[in-house]
């Protein structure tokens, strides 16, 4: 959930312990951890979402705050980058199609 507006996010990554996505959020912000069971209080949950800071929250925390996390957007500027191609041909292997002009 976003930190400010409380708007639902869909599709944020969950990692377990930084080590891969174990699950993400629906498009009602909703997630579903398999074999919760297996997994230590004190085991920590990664959240990541484009465009916001990464939230860690230990399980425990996580069942404290009813299961609820709050990702605030990320500030941070990117650098500017330029993408340039030397290749000027289609290339053969696509199939593509003349399309009729508008009307």
């Amino acid at each position: 959930m976003d930190g400010i507006s409380k708007n639902l996010l869909a599709g944020v990554n969950i990692y377990l312990n930084n080590k891969k996505v174990i699950s993400k959020t629906n498009e009602r912000g909703e997630f579903i951890i398999k074999k919760l069971a297996r997994t230590n209080k004190n085991d920590t949950l990664l959240f990541s979402y484009i465009g916001y800071s990464i939230k860690k929250v230990s399980i425990s925390d996580l069942k404290e705050n009813e299961n609820k996390v709050y990702l605030f957007k990320d500030t941070l500027s990117l650098k500017e980058i330029t993408v340039i191609s030397n290749k000027l041909t289609l290339d053969p292997s696509i199939k593509y199609e003349k399309m009729a002009p508008l009307k």
